[in-house]
């Protein structure tokens, strides 16, 4: 159990292998943690926001160009995007929950039977 940043107790697997990232700066302190295997799809500034190339982690991690889109740039997702991908994630890592959509609101929508869904 882990208590998010809405100040839910959220139990999540012991071992976590599908996330997004979603939000400013979200990808970027994973890519710290050295857990971007574990990514399953980018929002579209790694794909389609070229002015935004030059930042370090992107770089280094070429790949995020060939993910799937489940959103916008600084936490605009879309729900309907992220309940398509496949694996579905685990864990939507959100920074800045004013920001984007609401994260309570994305945790409601997005909720699947059978497989765990977490917001933090």
């Amino acid at each position: 159990m882990i208590t998010d940043s809405a100040g839910r107790q959220v139990e999540i697997p012991q071992i976590v292998d599908h996330v997004i990232c979603s939000g400013p700066g979200a990808l970027h302190l994973l890519t710290y943690l050295e857990s971007q295997d574990k990514i399953v799809a980018v929002d579209d500034m790694e794909k389609q926001r070229p002015q935004f190339d030059a930042r370090p982690y992107a770089l280094a991690n070429p790949q995020f160009k060939d993910y799937p889109i489940f959103g916008e740039f600084r936490g605009h997702d879309h729900p309907e995007r992220i309940l398509t991908l496949d694996p579905l994630p685990q864990v939507i890592f959100k920074t800045y929950s004013t920001v984007g959509h609401d994260p309570l609101e994305l945790s409601k929508k997005n909720r699947y039977p059978g497989d765990y869904f977490g917001l933090w």
